[in-house]
C-alpha cells in the first residue's frame, strides 16, 4: 500500500543472495513498476544482507544489474548482530565501536543522503528461473572445483 499510494517517496529493499529473498525483491520491483505511473513510490536501491563472500556479492550484483537497480550497501552477516539481539539491543547500542555498527551507520548515511529513485526492471518469471538455474550451475562448478569462463574467479 505505501508503494501503490505514494506514501513512501523512496523504497529500499533488503535481500540476500538466497533465491527466495531475490524472488521477493523481484516481486517488490514488479509492484513498484506497476504503480510508478500513478504516483507510486520508486526504488532507491537494494540492501544486500548477510553477504560474507564474493560469490554471494556477485549473485546480488548480477541481479541488480539485470533489473537496472543498484546496491546501496553490502551488509555482512555478523555474530555481533546475534549477540546484540540476544541481549535485547541493537548492534549500535550493544557494540557501538564494532565494524558492524559502522556498516549500519554508513547505510543510514547513504539512505539519508539519497535523492533520486528509479523504476526497476523486474525479471519475468521465466527469466528469473533461468537466472537462478545459471547461478545454481555456477555454484555446483565452484563446489566441484571446475573452472568456467568469466565467473571462474568467484
Amino acid at each position: 500500500m505505501p508503494i501503490r499510494e505514494g506514501i513512501a517517496e523512496h523504497v529500499f529493499t533488503v535481500t540476500s543472495s538466497d533465491f527466495m529473498a531475490v524472488y521477493a525483491a523481484n516481486n517488490l520491483f514488479r509492484g513498484i513498476q506497476k504503480y510508478s505511473n500513478s504516483g507510486g513510490a520508486l526504488l532507491g536501491g537494494v540492501i544486500a544482507n548477510s553477504i560474507n563472500n564474493s560469490f554471494q556479492e556477485k549473485v546480488v550484483q548480477d541481479f541488480v544489474e539485470r533489473t537496472k537497480t543498484k546496491v546501496v550497501e553490502f551488509v555482512p552477516r555478523s555474530l555481533t548482530v546475534t549477540q546484540s539481539e540476544l541481549n535485547g539491543k541493537t548492534t549500535i547500542e550493544a557494540a557501538p565501536k564494532s565494524e558492524q555498527a559502522e556498516v549500519y551507520r554508513e547505510l543510514a548515511r547513504r539512505i539519508d543522503e539519497h535523492e533520486v529513485s528509479h523504476v526497476p526492471s523486474p525479471l519475468e518469471p521465466a527469466e528469473l528461473r533461468a537466472w537462478a538455474a545459471s547461478w545454481a550451475d555456477q555454484l555446483v562448478a565452484i563446489e566441484s572445483g571446475e573452472v568456467r569462463g568469466a565467473r571462474a574467479n568467484i
